[in-house]
C-alpha cells in the first residue's frame, strides 16, 4: 500500500483550513440588531407605523417619568418615621437599585410592556365585551346596572394592580420589606414599598431602557423605510383595475375604499413616526449620560439622608 501521498493531502487540508480562518477573520460581520424587524407582508407593514410611534413615545414617557422619580428620591427618607431600622432601609434602597439593573427583572418588564401595549390598544373592546355580558346577565334577572362603567373602572384597576404585583415578584427590595416588617414598623411598609418601586423604576430606565433605546429606535427607523415601500405597493395594488372580468360589487368597492383609506393614513403616519424616531435619536446618548448622572447623585443623597437618620 503506498503511503506517500497522505502527508501531502493532510498538509493541503490543514493549509486550506488555515486559509479559511484567516479569510474569515477579515470578514467579521457586525452583530445583528436584536430589535430588527423583517417585513414581508403588506398586512404587517400597515401595523409598523403604530409600532414605531409607540416605541418612540414610550421612551419619551419613561425618560420624563424617570426624571420625576429621580427628583423626588433625595427626600425619600423623610417619609420614613422612627422607630425603624435604618440599616434595613439602606438595604432596601440598594436592593431596589440592583433590581433595576437585573437582567431577569428587565425581561419581566419587557414582557409586561407587551401586555400593557395590548391592553391599552384593546381595552375598550374588551371592556365592551365583558360589560355586555354582565349587562345581559343582569337583564336576565330583571336588574338594571351600569355594567360599562363598573367593568371599565374595575378592569383598569385590576390590571394595574396585577402589573405592579408581577414587578414586585422580581425585586428583592420587597422581599426585604416583608422579611423585616417588624423592625421597619408596619406603618412604614407602604412608604418603603412605594420608595422601592420608584427607585427600581428609575434604575431600570437609567441602566436598561435608555442604553438599549438607541438600537430599538434605529431598528424602528429601518422598519419605517421598509414599511413605506410595502404600503405604497399596497396602494398601487388596490388602485389597479380589477383582474376579474366584470364590475365589482358595491360591497367590494366599499371594502376597497376602506383599505385604501387606511393605507393612505398609515403612509402619512409612517413618515411622521420615522421623523420622530430620528429626532429622538439625535441627542439620545447625551440624554442617557445626563439622566444616569442625575440618578447617581439622587441615589447617593437618598442613602446619605438615611444614614444621617440612624440613631
Amino acid at each position: 500500500m503506498g503511503g506517500g501521498p497522505i502527508p501531502s493531502v493532510r498538509n493541503l487540508l490543514i493549509g486550506f483550513m488555515f486559509a479559511l480562518v484567516a479569510g474569515s477573520a477579515g470578514c467579521e460581520q457586525e452583530p445583528k440588531n436584536p430589535y430588527d424587524i423583517s417585513i414581508d407582508q403588506r398586512s404587517t407593514a400597515l401595523r409598523i407605523p403604530d409600532r414605531v410611534e409607540r416605541v418612540s413615545k414610550r421612551l419619551r414617557e419613561r425618560e420624563e417619568k424617570a426624571k420625576q422619580l429621580i427628583a423626588s428620591m433625595p427626600s425619600g427618607a423623610d417619609k420614613v418615621s422612627d422607630p425603624t431600622d435604618w440599616d434595613v432601609v439602606l438595604e432596601i434602597v440598594s436592593a431596589a437599585d440592583t433590581a433595576g439593573k437585573d437582567g431577569a427583572h428587565a425581561a419581566e418588564v419587557r414582557e409586561l410592556t407587551v401586555t400593557i401595549d395590548f391592553f391599552q390598544d384593546e381595552h375598550d373592546e374588551i371592556a365592551k365585551k365583558i360589560g355586555g355580558a354582565v349587562d345581559y346577565a343582569a337583564k336576565q334577572k330583571t336588574c338594571e346596572v351600569d355594567a360599562w362603567g363598573a367593568v371599565n373602572a374595575g378592569l383598569k384597576k385590576g390590571f394595574e394592580e396585577r402589573i405592579e404585583e408581577r414587578l414586585k415578584q422580581t425585586n428583592d427590595s420587597f422581599l426585604l420589606i416583608e422579611r423585616h416588617e417588624d423592625a421597619l414598623g408596619k406603618k412604614n411598609v407602604p412608604v418603603l414599598e412605594q420608595l422601592a418601586f420608584e427607585v427600581s423604576q428609575a434604575s431600570f430606565v437609567v441602566h436598561v431602557a435608555m442604553p438599549e433605546a438607541k438600537l430599538e429606535l434605529e431598528a424602528m427607523v429601518t422598519a419605517s423605510a421598509a414599511a413605506r415601500e410595502h404600503i405604497k405597493r399596497t396602494l398601487e395594488e388596490e388602485n389597479a383595475p380589477p383582474k376579474q372580468a366584470g364590475k365589482s360589487s358595491p360591497e367590494g368597492d366599499k371594502n376597497r375604499r376602506e383599505r385604501v383609506k387606511r393605507a393612505e393614513a398609515q403612509l402619512v403616519k409612517v413618515d411622521q413616526a420615522e421623523i420622530d424616531a430620528k429626532k429622538n435619536l439625535e441627542d439620545l446618548e447625551q440624554r442617557t449620560k445626563d439622566l444616569k448622572s442625575s440618578y447617581d447623585d439622587a441615589l447617593a443623597k437618598l442613602k446619605d439622608a438615611a444614614k444621617a437618620k440612624k440613631k
